[in-house]
């Protein structure tokens, strides 16, 4: 709706102005193929490679690229640090070190760009995970193995809960692209 566009213009979403300069980039290089007589085969590679800018731009609008690229396992045992990040790469991050204490009513968050995300319950807590994800799957893993959750696809949000008990742990989770799985400890 014109009143969507109008938001989106005025807010600067980054949604707008990825298709804004997808198309602005379209539309230069059809003249500059035209004028230069280069006909189908350049205008088809140009036309796959902005189509996958515009996708990647509508899908993972928020991608937390900081953090660096690589591998990372977090282990915290005295406290949760306010996030764990990467930019690509995977991140492991197992809470089962920390005392259940100190994990009650704790909140931390997750970013990863592109990659994929492990995070390992204790047994007796309660996890609530606010996740969003540009494009990839979220599955939750009982203690028996048992898949209890599993959404896949692009651009969604969800909240889920994983494990039980009376102590409860916030988890904020952004992904970009990959994939996230959660399992309660055996």
């Amino acid at each position: 709706s014109n009143l969507a566009v109008s938001q989106a213009w005025t807010q600067g979403t980054p949604e707008f102005f990825g298709v804004l300069w997808a198309l602005v980039a379209a539309s230069a290089t059809a003249l500059v193929v035209g004028l230069r007589g280069w006909r189908a085969p350049m205008l088809g590679l140009t036309v796959v490679v902005l189509g996958f800018a515009t996708v990647t731009s509508t899908f993972m609008p928020s991608v937390p690229w900081r953090g660096g690229v690589g591998d990372h396992t977090f282990t915290p045992t005295v406290a949760l640090a306010p996030a764990y990040t990467t930019g690509a790469g995977e991140l492991d991050l197992d809470l089962t070190q920390l005392s259940p204490s100190v994990l009650d009513g704790a909140h931390t968050s997750v970013h990863v760009g592109m990659g994929n995300v492990t995070i390992q319950v204790p047994r007796g807590v309660h996890l609530v995970v606010d996740a969003r994800v540009g494009l990839g799957s979220l599955t939750v893993e009982s203690a028996d193995g048992r898949k209890t959750f599993t959404r896949e696809g692009g651009g969604f949000s969800t909240t889920v809960d994983a494990g039980t008990g009376a102590r409860t742990i916030h988890l904020d989770l952004q992904l970009g692209l990959g994939e996230a799985t959660i399992k309660e400890q055996s």
